[in-house]
């Protein structure tokens, strides 16, 4: 490709985000701000009525699995790959297919990112948007997210997660 080819890419590229409402943060040197833990990213692409392109058999397996009545134990479901797949976007389907919200009493979705604490993750869960306290150690926190999820049945997402051993440390909390 040559120049005058990536500079018109670079035009559809830009052109692209700002028709799709996307946002690209200020940035210094490699590293950039950090979202919030708290906000689920609301795009156009990513409304109720998603319309995606490759996923469907994807799509329709992980929701099958999810409202399956005969599954009572806990599971557990990865969407993995390079970033800029679409696992977000699949992931943000699922999570508003009518069929899932009809089978589920409790939901949380929880942005994870590259820098997190287990205090964080668990006043996502909880929907809490409160700054630390005095009070909110992780024990007390987990009592809480232990009596919220007891209360029914619920699908939690953990989104942008980059360490596998994330999920270790959370169950590693139902111990204590």
């Amino acid at each position: 490709m040559d120049i005058d080819g990536i500079k018109d890419k670079l035009q559809e590229l830009s052109e692209s985000r700002k028709l799709y409402g996307i946002d690209i943060g200020e940035t210094t040197g490699t590293t950039s701000h950090f979202r919030s833990q708290h906000v689920i990213p609301i795009l156009p692409q990513l409304n109720d009525d998603i319309d995606m392109v490759g996923f469907d058999d994807e799509k329709k397996k992980i929701v099958q699995e999810l409202v399956d009545i005969n599954n009572t134990n806990r599971s557990v479901i990865s969407i993995v790959g390079m970033g800029g797949l679409g696992k977000t976007t699949l992931a943000k389907s699922i999570y508003n297919d009518l069929e899932v919200k009809r089978s589920f009493d409790i939901f949380a979705w929880v942005i994870i990112s590259q820098q997190y604490t287990i205090l964080e993750i668990l006043k996502g869960i909880l929907s809490e948007k409160s700054e630390t306290s005095s009070e909110d150690i992780i024990q007390t926190l987990s009592l809480k997210v232990f009596e919220k999820l007891r209360k029914g049945k619920y699908l939690v997402v953990l989104d942008d997660v980059w360490k596998a051993d994330l999920w270790n440390e959370l169950l590693s909390l139902s111990k204590c």
